[in-house]
């Protein structure tokens, strides 16, 4: 680049540049963009045309607070959420601990059988709904990405029941000890769906104390018990881990030590599926890229 800024290869959006071992980034979407560094001296250092907006406040649908006594930032959809609430008539409904009904089960026994009924689901707006709520997932609530995703897969023919399960807190980015550093939590549940009794991992990737990545995604292969589940779970939180060191190297903060990864018991597979899952995960680990400890269920 002209400017001396590269892109990441991991992520061609986001822009580097060292500057006597100090970093700038640059986070460019379209014609918006959000510049970090350690100082407002490095960012004019790193001069091209553009109109200053100051401290960044707003993105992607998502508030900005950045407190520097503290240390700490913290990215918000409060007024995102309010105005979904609104346009879906959730404005005045009862608060609740749990967003996410644990016990919540559906299936394609639940969709609509005859033309009268998809009419009458018709005028609802369920896939408006469910857009919004994977905005919110994506952008910082995975405790939802469970529900959300059994949702999203109803979008064709979805029923009553699909239809009943509607939706403030922040992520906050702590300035922790200065090191930087990736740590994971991954899981799986099951045989968890009613239709084809597949089951579903979760991943959670935390970089610096906050969380960075965060997934909950049907399995393609149905295990044949919840050790497998686990395993594939496992081989999906890999990816996003050899993801997150990527571009944490490209970034300046290359990690030198293996990855924790918390996750449930395990146990070896001769299915194909599992061994290419297990021969993926071996050459990760075997690079230093990750280590995995057990963690206890409830």
């Amino acid at each position: 680049m002209k400017n001396g800024f590269k892109s990441c290869g991991v992520d061609q959006c986001v822009y580097v540049k060292c500057l006597r071992n100090r970093y700038v980034y640059v986070c460019l979407y379209v014609d918006d963009m959000i510049i970090a560094a350690k100082t407002s001296d490095e960012i004019r250092e790193a001069t091209f045309k553009m109109k200053e907006l100051g401290a960044a406040k707003f993105i992607f649908d998502m508030d900005i607070d950045h407190d520097k006594e503290v240390g700490t930032l913290m990215i918000k959809q409060a007024c995102y959420i309010d105005d979904v609430a609104e346009r879906f008539g959730q404005r005045d409904v009862k608060p609740v601990y749990n967003s996410c009904d644990f016990n919540l089960k559906v299936s394609k026994t639940q969709s609509l059988a005859t033309d009268a009924e998809r009419a009458e689901m018709r005028s609802e707006p369920y896939r408006s709904l469910v857009g919004c709520l994977l905005n919110i997932t994506t952008c910082r609530r995975p405790d939802v990405a469970c529900v959300v995703t059994q949702l999203s897969r109803f979008l064709a023919n979805p029923g009553l029941e699909h239809w009943r399960p509607k939706l403030e807190f922040g992520f906050v980015y702590d300035r922790g000890s200065g090191e930087i550093k990736a740590e994971a939590c991954t899981d799986a549940d099951w045989g968890s769906s009613i239709d084809d009794r597949g089951s579903v991992s979760g991943v959670l990737v935390m970089i610096g104390n906050g969380p960075v990545v965060f997934k909950s995604k049907f399995q393609r292969t149905v295990a044949l018990s919840s050790a497998e589940a686990e395993y594939m779970a496992l081989s999906l939180c890999t990816q996003e881990v050899s993801w997150a060191r990527a571009i944490l190297k490209e970034m300046g903060h290359e990690q030198r030590e293996g990855t924790q990864v918390w996750k449930g018991p395990l146990h070896w597979q001769t299915k194909l599926d599992i061994m290419l899952e297990q021969s993926m995960l071996t050459s990760v680990i075997t690079s230093l890229k990750t280590s995995s400890k057990f963690c206890p269920g409830c």
